[in-house]
């Protein structure tokens, strides 16, 4: 499973309660290896998706803004706070998701009509970039909805 890395925007936005686990809408969009994303990246930098540099175009199984992470899911284990969705699945269908060594991070973020687009976190992964060949796909915390979990906040 891949690790999740807040944004300092995702932070800032779930410290002011502007995210809501339980009720809001949320996405997972993919994003190429040429510009590296950090957990340094603050809200002024940050303020929609559209600012996270190298989305995936559309073609071949992927549409820009990606796919709604659904279902809900915040619980509680000891002192931690997980939230989960069910998985989100692309297929490649008709050539490759991404060039060669193109794909790197998913992106998630709130996207509700008030607030479209906020990232909140990243997933690297794979430590170098990939594409994902014609026929295949690329499932991020696929699974039972129970068992997907997304991050946990500890």
């Amino acid at each position: 499973m891949a690790t999740w890395t807040f944004f300092k925007s995702g932070k800032e936005k779930i410290a002011t309660a502007a995210i809501n686990f339980s009720a809001n809408a949320f996405l997972i969009s993919l994003h190429q290896s040429g510009t590296p994303l950090s957990a340094g990246h603050d809200l002024t930098t940050l303020a929609s998706v559209s600012a996270v540099a190298a989305q995936l175009a559309s073609a071949r199984g992927y549409v820009l803004g990606g796919k709604t992470a659904s279902g809900t899911g915040v619980a509680y284990s000891g002192n931690n706070v997980v939230f989960s969705r069910a998985g989100v699945c692309w297929s490649a269908n008709g050539g490759n998701l991404g060039t060669a060594a193109s794909l790197k991070y998913a992106v998630l973020r709130l996207s509700t009509a008030a607030k479209s687009g906020i990232p909140i976190c990243f997933a690297t992964l794979s430590t170098a970039g990939f594409a994902v060949a014609s026929g295949s796909a690329l499932k991020i915390n696929g699974g039972q909805a129970a068992t997907a979990k997304y991050f946990a906040i500890v």
